[in-house]
């Protein structure tokens, strides 16, 4: 059984060959190994951002945020989102 970090790490590499759908999917497999796991919950995030779904990307950030209030990266991502969300509509 994969940990969320196994997964995190995978994730990390379809990102870098620009698959986000397959990372998108992996995160989500991250989060879902250990929801408590911040930096699965941040790249999620990053993903869904990428992907222009700024409203999803908010709510991944959100979570991140809610399990680790002193990420300063995560607070600002999170901002982003909020304000990129309410610009699509």
């Amino acid at each position: 059984m994969r940990t969320a970090w196994d997964h995190i790490e995978i994730g990390l590499r379809f990102l870098k060959r620009g698959d986000l759908p397959a990372a998108e999917a992996v995160f989500r497999a991250a989060t879902a190994a250990d929801p408590h796991c911040v930096e699965a919950w941040y790249n999620l995030a990053w993903t869904l951002d990428e992907q222009g779904r700024y409203r999803e990307a908010g709510e991944a950030v959100m979570r991140a945020v809610e399990l680790d209030t002193d990420w300063p990266d995560a607070k600002a991502n999170l901002e982003r989102c909020r304000v990129l969300a309410e610009l699509a509509g």
